[in-house]
């Protein structure tokens, strides 16, 4: 969806490779020969999702074939079984070449450039803090120098005003 990592190729190719897990063949021949056949399916958010009443049967009709193609007694090209194609994704995946090695790559290097941008955001508004508490405190004096100043005159003008009164 509109995620974050919504246009990442890493995750778009870790996504595709995952859908494919249930339709990859584990078996060259036979009834069942993908985890699909069995009734492993992906749901639309990527999920999987299992038709319990088509494994039941699937398990009924070919024990040892099921068995078989999940879990081989030698793994081949041909047969891989789960294990196999699950362990040949994990190593697909983190290869240091890889697609999503390198959207980790960039997003470790993403993070630190925003923390350094954050440091140095933390570090200007420091700066402006002290900036502006000295310009308040020079305001602060200059207002209290204005308020005596206010003082001083309003008393003249109070003994003025009380001298010509007389």
């Amino acid at each position: 969806s509109a995620g974050a990592l919504a246009g990442d190729a890493g995750t778009r190719d870790m996504m595709r490779r995952l859908a494919t897990l249930t339709t990859a063949p584990l078996a060259p021949s036979g009834t069942y020969r993908t985890l699909s056949d069995l009734g492993v399916g992906t749901n639309q958010d990527g999920t999987l999702k299992l038709d319990s009443t088509r494994l039941d049967a699937a398990i009924a009709a070919d024990p040892k074939g099921v068995a078989q193609m999940i879990n081989p007694a030698v793994s081949t090209v041909a047969t891989p079984g789960l294990s196999k194609i699950v362990s040949d994704l994990k190593t697909s995946l983190e290869d240091p070449n890889g697609a999503l090695t390198a959207s980790k790559t960039k997003y470790d290097q993403l993070a630190a450039t925003y923390t350094k941008a954050l440091a140095k955001l933390n570090t200007e508004m420091s700066d402006y803090e002290t900036r502006l508490t000295a310009v308040y405190t020079a305001m602060g004096t200059k207002l209290a120098a204005l308020k005596a100043t206010q003082s001083y005159l309003e008393q003249q003008v109070s003994i003025w005003t009380n001298k010509n009164n007389d």
